[in-house]
């Protein structure tokens, strides 16, 4: 019914709290960046390499467009078009198309029907910003979050001391006031003076020192001994520390470390922060390896407040007894987590084990003593007057958790390859630190990677290696009512089906068909390559509209077989009964004949022609004169004896009532 009043609002810009969104680049790669908070208006990218294209923000905005990362199998597109990939519609987005000319955003061009595009919202940007047209890569680029790592959280606050003291010596050396007494060791590039006009020596009229080359080969033998001097001076640049290319395994180490005679809750937010920043930066200063090890990251975990106890005496004096009690304080704890890629002996990682309880040792044994003898307690109070009051009375001691080796427990099993933006599962052990350490995104075969991870493009992800459920499934790609069989057309079986075979998939044809073709049910079995015959019963059904019953058999067999029964009909164990039930009103010697595509020969029972007012038989034999043709579904009969049938028309004499 009718509602007294209705309400309606709108959420208008300047009710969104947007955040900047930024697109940075490197190469052919992309990767968007969002601000860290609401209304924030700076992105980080931990990437010097990748460069800062185009500014936006996460809400809509006046004069701002939303952007779309289009995939389309392999092609990609970064634009405003959501469209780009879509066939033809004689318009452009935000238009629609037509009645004869549809929108068809779910079709990737002319790219198999098994293809479907996955769209990405990016952000709202300014169309007109000369940054798009700077972007050249933006009809073929590919999400790659690599290549903006996150670098570490801002503080809440900015620190209040400098993140190292100034120098005390000039970075370059002043200039000397005085000529060096020694020559340099290489010319100079510029002439010191202009050219001289005349020679300062004359020429030598002697000739040369060193004698003109020979005409032939020397004769002599070569020398047996080494020369004293290298034939090339040695390089002077350091090797590097670690090879990339040399194998890695991941090696994590939990610490703790207390800190006595310190209370957590008298610190602020913006103090936890600059203490957790100058603590984090102590541990990597201490904790990392410099050498055999390809990255160390130092992770402050969380800061926790206990209590401490420690047991008071009092003096003891001769005869009388003493007692002692409990005194509490505050410590405060400090969870961390260092992760190490170390670097392999072996090209196979099989020394990881080694290789874990080494640096175990090492970084644990340098912490130990950088905390026990108060060097890391020192170094945060140096740092700041404020953390130096908080920490005035603590004291540190530390504690280790056993070595961790994520890798050794994830051998052979498969990770999604984010990195590469291939929608695809790996297990070639080159998974991303944070995926070996965490572990939580690995999978014990393909088919379970490609399900959690790309269920939207599972094919690919699977390719030839999945496993491909077996049964049929209705072909709506083609024009013909059939259903597919999974394992002979597997690049034809959509993802949805591969990823959900119970919904869609059947265990034979005649299923498949009733399901999902049953209005072709017949057709459906001959398309797919099943034996269309093999379902009939051989009973009967009605068909309303020609006022017979029809077989149930295929049609190409011909006789009384009208196709398979539809789901829908009801089955009847002969034409007699089907007639008898259906079609009540058709005499039923009439209904029985047309079903059995015979002549219908009349009953010879009488009924009344209500034209002639006579009583006629119902029968078609010229050699008959009261033969009045076959009786209609409306005519009564009467019996064999015409005298039924003339009681019915009562007012006509007997002797006229018949023909004859």
């Amino acid at each position: 019914g009718l509602v007294d009043e209705t309400i309606a609002a709108e959420i208008g810009f300047s009710d969104w709290s947007p955040r900047k969104v930024d697109i940075y680049t490197q190469n052919a790669d992309f990767a968007v960046v969002v601000a860290s908070s609401a209304t924030g208006d700076s992105t980080t990218c931990g990437d010097a390499r990748s460069l800062l294209s185009c500014s936006g923000f996460s809400t809509p905005q006046a004069n701002y467009d939303p952007i779309f990362h289009v995939i389309c199998g392999s092609e990609t597109y970064l634009g405003f078009d959501p469209y780009h990939f879509t066939p033809s519609f004689d318009a452009s987005f935000p238009a629609h198309g037509s009645v004869t000319k549809l929108v068809r955003s779910y079709q990737c061009g002319d790219q198999s029907a098994s293809v479907r595009p996955s769209w990405k919202l990016m952000g709202f940007f300014d169309s007109t910003d000369s940054c798009w047209s700077t972007l050249s890569v933006t009809n073929a680029v590919t999400y790659n979050e690599d290549i903006c790592p996150p670098g570490p959280p801002p503080t809440s606050s900015p620190s209040k001391t400098p993140s190292a003291g100034p120098t005390t010596q000039p970075t370059v050396p002043p200039p000397t006031t005085s000529p060096s007494s020694t020559p340099t060791s290489s010319p100079s590039k510029t002439p010191s003076t202009g050219p001289t006009t005349s020679p300062t020596i004359p020429p030598s009229t002697t000739s040369p020192t060193t004698p003109p080359p020979t005409t032939s080969p020397s004769t002599s033998p070569p020398s047996i001994t080494p020369s004293k001097v290298p034939s090339k001076a040695p390089v002077t640049v350091a090797p590097t520390k670690s090879p990339n290319n040399l194998p890695g395994t991941p090696v994590s180490i939990t610490g703790t470390t207390t800190l006595s005679g310190v209370d957590l809750s008298s610190f602020n937010d913006e103090q936890k922060e600059e203490f957790k920043d100058v603590l984090k930066q102590k541990l990597q200063e201490e904790g990392c390896p410099t050498s055999n090890i390809h990255s160390c990251i130092v992770e402050i975990l969380q800061l926790i407040n206990v209590s401490q106890s420690r047991r008071l005496r009092s003096a003891v004096s001769p005869g009388i007894s003493h007692s002692s009690r409990q005194l509490l304080s505050s410590a405060m704890k400090v969870e961390y987590r260092i992760v190490i890629e170390a670097i392999c002996s072996s090209s196979d990682c099989s020394d990881a084990v080694t290789v874990a309880n080494q640096l175990y040792e090492q970084v644990t044994g340098d912490l130990r003593v950088a905390i026990d003898n108060g060097s890391v307690v020192s170094s945060i109070q140096e740092t700041s007057s404020v953390l130096a009051t908080l920490l005035q009375d603590a004291t540190a001691s530390g504690d280790f958790s056993p070595v961790v080796i994520p890798i050794l427990a994830l051998l052979s099993k498969w990770y999604p390859d984010w990195r590469g933006a291939s929608s695809v599962c790996l297990n070639d052990g080159k998974a991303p630190l944070y995926i070996k350490v965490f572990g939580t995104y690995y999978e014990s075969s393909l088919d379970a990677c490609c399900a959690r991870f790309f269920s939207w493009d599972i094919y690919t992800c699977t390719g030839d290696s999945g496993t491909v459920p077996g049964g049929f499934y209705p072909a709506w790609d083609v024009t013909e009512t059939k259903c597919s069989n999974s394992t002979e057309t597997a690049e034809d079986l959509p993802d949805y089906m591969r990823d959900s075979p119970g919904q869609w998939l059947d265990d034979d044809i005649e299923s498949c068909c009733e399901r999902h073709y049953n209005w072709a049910y017949s057709s459906c079995i001959s398309l797919s390559g099943g034996d269309s015959s093999a379902p009939a019963t051989g009973n009967w059904y009605v068909n309303h509209e020609k006022e017979m019953c029809h077989q149930d058999c295929p049609k190409e067999v011909g006789g009384p077989c009208g196709g398979l029964v539809k789901p829908w009909d009801t089955l009847y164990g002969t034409a007699a009964i089907c007639c008898a039930e259906q079609l009540s009103w058709v005499a039923s010697p009439t209904c029985e004949s047309k079903s059995n595509l015979t002549i219908a020969v009349g009953t010879s029972y009488w009924y009344v022609d209500w034209a002639l007012e006579k009583c006629v038989k119902d029968c078609d034999d010229s050699s008959d004169a009261n033969c009045g043709g076959l009786a209609e579904r409306w005519d009564e009969l009467y019996g064999s004896s015409s005298s039924e049938c003339c009681d019915r028309i009562w007012y006509i004499e007997r002797n006229e009532c018949t023909v004859e």
